[in-house]
């Protein structure tokens, strides 16, 4: 099962980047709970460092705050693991990295402070003018499939971001995809 995960991963990376490439989009990441399994995916399908501008992790409030630039009140007032401070982590990483896209993957894979649920998931994405969030629940499961879900989550959040952004003339996919 894992290698079959794996694979998913791997396809879900690459189908991302290469609608970022005809797209001529940057894209960059900011994880908490997936602990930078996302970043890991994109720049492994970015051999060639041309779509995948970089990523972080942020495990702790102060963190979120100093790397992608989450303002401390969001943060008190919403906690961590919410759409505002995933969408708020999605645009620092952009503007910060000077990407066109960024990614937040932020959440709970133990028992949420408020209801005790697991696995209580938010993945957010931006492109400038377009901003998406999206809550999941993925209930409970080892940690390691949690990360798995969670990153194709973000994943496929991230990849309905850069469909909607219009393609740039000229640009080509770019992406050279190493044999397995």
């Amino acid at each position: 099962m894992i290698d079959r995960r794996h694979e998913m991963l791997d396809a879900a990376a690459t189908i991302v980047l290469a609608g970022a490439a005809t797209r001529g989009l940057r894209v960059a990441t900011a994880e908490t709970c997936t602990g930078g399994l996302i970043a890991s995916y994109l720049s492994a399908a970015d051999t060639e460092a041309r779509w995948f501008e970089g990523g972080l992790i942020a495990a702790t409030d102060k963190a979120l705050h100093d790397l992608p630039g989450v303002p401390p009140g969001l943060l008190a007032e919403c906690g961590a693991a919410s759409c505002p401070v995933a969408l708020a982590m999605a645009n620092g990483i952009r503007v910060q990295s000077e990407a066109d896209a960024g990614l937040a993957v932020t959440g709970y894979f133990t028992p949420f402070p408020d209801d005790g649920d697991y696995g209580r998931l938010f993945a957010a994405a931006c492109s400038g003018e377009r901003a998406e969030c999206r809550a999941f629940h993925l209930g409970v499961s080892q940690r390691a499939s949690l990360r798995e879900h969670a990153a194709l989550a973000g994943l496929s959040v991230l990849a309905g971001i850069i469909q909607k952004h219009p393609t740039t003339r000229g640009s080509s996919t770019g992406l050279t995809i190493p044999p397995r």
